[in-house]
C-alpha cells in the first residue's frame, strides 16, 4: 500500500500488475462532511451505482452514475476473500479522483445538471388588469405596450432523467435576471415571433431584434417583404420591471415577469400568432435538452429557442367622440377601443375590460377664459372614479358639469386617455348650441 502523500505518478511509475483481476464496486459515502452540499445546507446524499471489472491490471467504467449535483467521497470496494485467499484487499485502495492533480484524494465533482426541463408554463394577457390576474374572462389578446405575464418553472435534470435535488443555494447557477440574451451564460433566452403575419397580398413571419433602435424585419414571405419598422427607443421586447432573481429548491425554481411588446414607432400588426419561446442557459452552460430547440425566432434557418406560448398583440387606439353639450348639465363622452388591422383602424369588439377609471384620463388645454372652461370648473373631478370597463369595444364617460361657478360663456376642454396602449384625445364643448329635435321654439323681437 502506498503511502497517503504518494502521488499518482509514485503509484503508476512501474505500471500495472497485468496478471491483477478483479471486480470494484463503487459507491457514494453519505456520512456528513462526505458529500456537498451537506446537510447545514439542506444537501441530499446522492447514491452511486456502478462497478468496473478489472483484467490485465486496469479497466476503465463507463456506467457509474452519480444522480446530483455537488461533489461526493467515493468509496471503491475490492473483493473482501481475494482468491479465496482470505486476504481483504478493502484497506488497500487509494483513491485519486480528481483528474487534474496528482494528489490523492477520493472527492469527486462538482456535478452539474444534464439539462433543464419545463414543469410548467402559464400567461396572462393584459395583466396589469385585476391586480396581476388580468381581465375575466380571461383575454385572448393584449394591446402593443401592455402587460403579459410569462411564467414557467424549470426543473434540472440528470442524465437518468431524474430531478437533481441539490440544484439549489450557491450549486444553482441560473437565477433568471437576465431574460433576454440567448446563447449567454446565466440568462434565459426569451424572445418572440410573429408567425404567418398578414401583410398586402399574402404574409410573412416577423422578427423583433433587440437592438437600438430596434427593426421589426419581415422575413420568408410569399410577397415581397414590407420595410422594416423601426423604433428608435429600443428594443420593443421588454421587461415592465427588472426580474427579481429565483430560488432554487430542491432542484425546481419558477420564473415569472410581465412582458410588453413596446408600440413601434408607426402602427403595424395585428400579429395573431405571436410566439413566445426561451432557451434558457446557467452559469455552467447546461441548457434544454437538444431536442427541445423547436422554435426559430430570429429565422435564421436554425431553432434556438424552445416554444412556450403563443399569444396575439395589436396597435390600439382610443376614439374618443368630440362631444359639446350644455353648461348646466352632465356631458356623456362615447369612446370605443380601436386597433390597426393592417390598413385602418377598425373596432376591438372583443375588448371587454378596458378600465375606464378617473386614473386613467386627463382634462386639458381649457379655452374659454375666466368666464368660460378652465381647470377651476373643469378637472380630474368633474371625470367620474369608474365608468366601468369597455364593453364590445365601447363605453361612456359621463362628465360632471362644469364646476359650481358655472361659465357665462362658451369654452371647450380635451378629454385625454393617459392609457399608454390606447392614446387618444377628444375635444369637448360646453356652451354651444346644439342642432336637433326642438319640442318648442319662440322668436321675441
Amino acid at each position: 500500500m502506498p503511502d497517503t502523500n504518494a502521488t499518482l505518478a509514485n503509484v503508476t511509475a512501474n505500471g500495472v500488475t497485468p496478471s491483477f483481476a478483479d471486480t470494484l464496486s463503487f459507491t457514494a459515502q453519505n456520512t456528513p462532511g462526505s458529500y456537498v452540499p451537506g446537510p447545514s445546507a439542506a444537501g441530499i446524499p446522492g447514491t452511486v451505482s456502478g462497478s468496473v471489472a478489472i483484467t490485465a491490471g486496469s479497466a476503465t467504467s463507463s456506467n457509474v452514475n452519480y444522480p446530483e449535483v455537488g461533489s461526493f467521497s467515493l468509496s471503491a470496494t475490492p473483493t473482501t476473500d481475494y482468491l479465496s485467499s482470505g486476504v481483504n484487499l478493502s484497506n488497500r485502495i487509494a483513491v485519486y479522483a480528481n483528474p487534474s492533480s496528482s494528489t490523492r484524494s477520493a472527492w469527486v465533482g462538482r456535478f452539474k445538471p444534464n439539462n433543464f426541463v419545463v414543469a410548467a408554463s402559464n400567461f396572462i394577457n393584459r395583466s396589469e388588469i385585476g391586480g396581476g390576474v388580468g381581465c375575466a374572462p380571461a383575454s385572448n389578446f393584449a394591446y402593443m405596450g401592455e402587460n403579459i405575464n410569462l411564467s414557467f418553472t424549470l426543473s434540472a435534470m440528470n442524465a437518468l432523467g431524474g430531478l437533481t435535488r441539490n440544484y439549489a443555494g450557491s450549486y444553482a447557477k441560473l437565477d433568471g435576471t437576465n431574460w433576454f440574451a440567448v446563447g449567454t451564460n446565466n440568462s434565459l433566452g426569451v424572445g418572440a415571433m410573429a408567425q404567418a403575419a398578414s401583410v398586402s397580398g399574402g404574409s410573412c413571419n416577423v422578427t423583433f431584434d433587440f437592438a437600438t433602435p430596434s427593426h421589426t424585419a419581415f422575413k420568408n414571405c410569399n410577397v415581397a417583404a414590407p420595410a422594416d419598422i423601426l423604433r428608435a427607443a429600443g428594443p420593443r421586447l421588454s421587461t415592465v420591471n427588472a426580474p427579481v432573481a429565483s430560488n432554487w429548491l430542491l432542484g425546481q425554481a419558477s420564473f415569472s415577469a410581465d412582458l410588453m411588446l413596446q408600440r413601434a414607432d408607426s402602427a403595424d400588426g395585428p400579429y395573431t400568432f405571436l410566439q413566445l419561446g426561451f432557451a434558457p442557459l446557467d452559469g455552467d452552460a447546461v441548457g434544454l435538452a437538444a431536442g427541445s430547440y423547436n422554435m426559430d425566432a430570429d429565422q435564421d434557418g436554425s431553432n434556438e429557442r424552445s416554444f412556450l406560448k403563443v399569444t396575439q398583440v395589436r396597435y390600439g387606439r382610443m376614439l374618443i367622440d368630440n362631444a359639446y353639450g350644455s353648461e348646466l348639465l352632465p356631458l356623456p363622452v362615447a369612446v370605443q377601443a380601436q386597433y390597426w388591422s393592417g390598413g385602418q383602424y377598425v373596432k376591438a369588439v372583443d375588448d371587454n375590460c378596458t378600465p375606464l377609471l378617473r386614473a386613467n384620463f386627463l382634462l386639458n388645454a381649457h379655452s374659454g377664459g375666466v368666464d368660460g372652461i378652465d381647470a377651476g370648473n373643469m378637472n380630474a373631478a368633474n371625470i367620474p372614479a369608474n365608468s366601468g370597463n369597455m364593453l364590445a369595444g365601447q363605453g361612456t364617460i359621463r362628465l360632471l358639469k362644469p364646476g359650481t361657478v358655472h361659465p357665462i360663456k362658451k369654452g371647450s376642454v380635451t378629454l385625454n386617455s393617459l392609457l399608454s396602449y390606447l392614446p387618444g384625445a377628444g375635444r369637448l364643448t360646453f356652451g354651444l348650441y346644439k342642432a336637433g329635435p326642438v319640442i318648442y321654439i319662440r322668436e321675441i323681437y
